[in-house]
């Protein structure tokens, strides 16, 4: 595949659809209206946005980045899903999404980025580790859901 007519853009809730697709080949279920919701939400980034790289109208993968900040950890960029479709893996789609969700953090003023990926994902960590990202810790991750009122 030729990477000369692909553009890396700010997502849209038009989208959002191609995003979930996308979503639904890592096993991640979510609606078309939540994530026209999201996007929508992104008029102005300043903590987060989603990038989507593009051919023509086909959107191929994309990546969102949101900032974290807190009394134990300046303020750095995490990296919130990266997925480029299966059909196109190997074609540095990933590390131009990642080069470009970079250049925004640093934007933003972060100089730390990190990404969190399931022990399972040997692939992506192969991935991060040849684009300079390292293991930092292992740790478990609990949740509770909460009941919000609408």
């Amino acid at each position: 595949m030729e990477r000369n007519n692909l553009q890396i853009r700010q997502a849209t809730a038009k989208d959002a659809r191609s995003i979930g697709l996308l979503a639904e080949q890592l096993g991640y279920s979510i609606s078309e209206k939540a994530i026209q919701k999201y996007l929508k939400s992104l008029a102005t980034p300043q903590e987060w946005i989603v990038y989507i790289a593009c051919k023509s109208e086909s959107i191929l993968g994309w990546i969102n980045i949101y900032l974290t900040h807190g009394i134990l950890a300046d303020r750095q960029a995490e990296i919130g899903g990266l997925i480029v479709d299966r059909n196109f893996r190997g074609y540095g789609i990933g590390r131009l999404l990642l080069q470009r969700g970079e250049t925004w953090a640093q934007q933003q003023g972060c100089n730390l980025i990190q990404v969190r990926s399931r022990t399972t994902r040997q692939q992506a960590h192969t991935f991060y580790q040849d684009v300079g990202y390292e293991p930092y810790k292992t740790q478990l991750v609990l949740r509770k859901q909460l009941n919000v009122a609408e």
